[in-house]
């Protein structure tokens, strides 16, 4: 069983609604830790559609479109960046053939492209699973820009001024998101 109830914690910011705290808490005798979740739901029918709440404070939606539009591009280019390191690295190994998986990890960490361990390694490979697969998120850049394919490496360039670009896109807008601090009130 759970004990569940709601209180009102606060006005909304335009005044009309509320802020209600849903709360569960656990009432078993037998659990070690007392378990509470906390659930603070902005209940106005205007504001609602204008503002949500995050943490401590108000946040307008239509101010985070444009740092949500960023994020997304962001995404889209860091995606067909990781696809241009995994063409690199299939090409690369379709070229160098080593002996046994170890030869491979060794290279691999040689390079910077690998962190883990030859028996973890071992243990993935004989799944059949694609090198760059087993890759480190942080692959080595350098390594990938020296072995890129000459093809690949102009866009990648590109790519990686765009990411930058929309780096510091990002927190220029993200100044511009507006926030109006949401005041907990014991009489609401």
């Amino acid at each position: 069983m759970s004990d569940r109830w709601s209180e009102v914690v606060g006005r909304c910011p335009c005044g009309k609604g509320s802020v209600v705290e849903h709360v569960t808490e656990s009432d078993h005798p037998w659990i070690m830790n007392h378990l509470r979740s906390r659930n603070t739901v902005l209940e106005c029918s205007i504001c609602s559609k204008e503002w949500h709440l995050s943490g401590s404070e108000f946040v307008q939606i239509a101010s985070e479109r444009e740092v949500e539009r960023i994020r997304q591009e962001k995404m889209a280019m860091e995606l067909e960046l990781q696809n241009i390191a995994t063409d690199t690295v299939n090409a690369f190994f379709e070229i160098h053939s080593y002996p046994s998986m170890k030869a491979e990890w060794e290279a691999l960490r040689k390079f910077g492209l690998y962190h883990g361990s030859l028996r973890t390694y071992r243990n993935r490979r004989r799944g059949r699973r694609p090198i760059p697969s087993l890759l480190s998120a942080c692959w080595n850049i350098p390594w990938i820009a020296k072995n890129c394919l000459p093809a690949q490496r102009t866009r990648r360039d590109w790519i990686l001024k765009r990411i930058e670009h929309l780096s510091a896109e990002e927190r220029e807008a993200g100044k511009l998101i507006v926030r109006q601090p949401f005041l907990r009130s014991l009489n609401s």
